[in-house]
């Protein structure tokens, strides 16, 4: 079965499956990539006994952590840093990678394409894949509406034989 989509300027896309263990393992690699790095992603925690003399344990929140010792504001700070990096990050390599997989047909930019980004200050990377994705992001799909639908049909199909509840649950991230 080819699927196809097509974008907001009328361009039709074939669409390939992209596996979703590879986005896992994208996922697993980068948690890897901040553990390795010091870079906290775990919530800094606090315990309170309870006045049956239980100890419960909870994460911090923005309410808690304001009288927090001021080592615990610290890690609570760089945790709500690392996880917004981490975040973006990750969806940046999902982003690209799903565009370079499911995506096939569409190749390299022309010479002169990648010229004229230059004359406008776009900067071009040196890596191909790296410039695929951004031209895939600059030229084929113009739109944010071309860039998440693109990403919510490729993620229905790479998610074929899975339960539609969760199907329909991945597919309204990208549809919002």
């Amino acid at each position: 079965m080819t699927k196809t989509f097509t974008t907001t300027e009328g361009k039709e896309l074939r669409l390939g499956v992209v596996s979703p263990m590879a986005l896992q393992q994208i996922r697993i690699g980068l948690r890897k990539e901040y553990e390795k790095a010091g870079k906290i992603l775990t919530c800094p925690t606090y315990q309170v006994t309870t006045a049956g003399g239980d100890v419960e344990t909870s994460d911090y929140d923005d309410t808690s952590i304001k009288d927090a010792p001021l080592i615990d504001q610290a890690a609570y700070a760089a945790y709500n840093k690392y996880t917004q990096e981490y975040s973006k990050e990750e969806n940046n390599r999902v982003t690209n990678y799903m565009l370079l997989y499911g995506l096939p047909d569409v190749g390299q930019p022309a010479p002169e394409w990648i010229a004229t980004q230059r004359k406008f200050g776009i900067e071009i990377p040196e890596d191909a894949d790296e410039l695929r994705a951004l031209y895939l992001q600059l030229a084929v799909l113009k739109t944010i509406a071309d860039q998440k639908g693109v990403i919510a049909e490729l993620m229905m199909l790479s998610m074929d034989g899975r339960p539609q509840a969760e199907i329909d649950a991945v597919v309204a991230l990208f549809r919002s």
